[in-house]
């Protein structure tokens, strides 16, 4: 399982990072966690072809998680070189993705490549190379934490949480994880409280993901990692690639 970060900033884009998006490799299979950066740019740059996609999984309604996914659907479901091309794409609401595609392609017209599914919490996909499992989180209404499993091993995207993180899925105590993956934009990491929680996780690596610097900058990262010295710890950047 390879871990290829496409996009580690924030709310907006900063001049090195687009918004929430990741790849996972399992195979020559591919899929994406969120959907911020303009991923129909970066796709052919990295080499990554559509029909290697076998599911989109969006954390909330956020455009910095989901804008690059318009782009997408449009060039999908718009042009007959991705004919034959069948993408899944799992949301928290479907009603902001009916209006999407309303936008692109006006109210009569039904997805033909696309196929959006409205998720809850618990397994939401199981394709025999992974398992995703939702976990409700407290950022915005409808907003969820992902744990995936596949090829004997397990990471847990956070998504976007609620401020002091109370809402990280117990699961993280629970279970052996080979990587978290930890929004960085709404709490600062180095406070007390959190570090305790963070040091009873089970996972091998920290990674740090939508960073905003001025809510948890470098010094905060070298004192939050100092702290918890059993743990690989890391900030994504763009252009990360990791196995796990």
């Amino acid at each position: 399982m390879n871990i290829h970060f496409l996009g580690t900033s924030h709310g907006i884009c900063e001049k090195d990072r687009h918004c929430s998006c990741a790849v996972l490799t399992v195979g020559n299979r591919r899929y994406l966690i969120d959907a911020g950066a303009p991923i129909t740019d970066i796709l052919p740059r990295e080499n990554i072809p559509y029909d290697s996609i076998k599911g989109i999984f969006i954390t909330h309604n956020h455009f910095d998680h989901m804008v690059g996914l318009v782009h997408y659907t449009g060039n999908l479901d718009d042009f007959n070189r991705f004919e034959g091309i069948r993408n899944d794409v799992y949301v928290p609401h479907k009603q902001v993705y009916r209006n999407m595609y309303r936008l692109l392609f006006g109210w009569k017209i039904v997805p033909r490549r696309v196929k959006f599914h409205r998720y809850r919490r618990g397994v939401i996909f199981d394709d025999g190379f992974i398992k995703v499992t939702a976990y409700r989180v407290r950022h915005i209404l409808f907003s969820y934490a992902f744990m995936i499993e596949g090829e004997g091993k397990r990471v847990l995207f956070s998504g976007d949480l609620s401020m002091g993180m109370r809402d990280l899925p117990k699961v993280l105590w629970e279970q052996e994880f080979d990587a978290l993956v930890l929004e960085g934009a709404h709490t600062v990491l180095n406070g007390e409280d959190l570090l305790s929680r963070l040091r009873g996780v089970k996972t091998k690596r920290l990674i740090i993901n939508h960073l905003y610097e001025k809510k948890n900058s470098d010094e905060v990262l070298q004192e939050t990692f100092a702290a918890l010295p059993d743990k690989e710890c890391l900030a994504a950047f763009d252009g990360l690639k990791m196995d796990l």
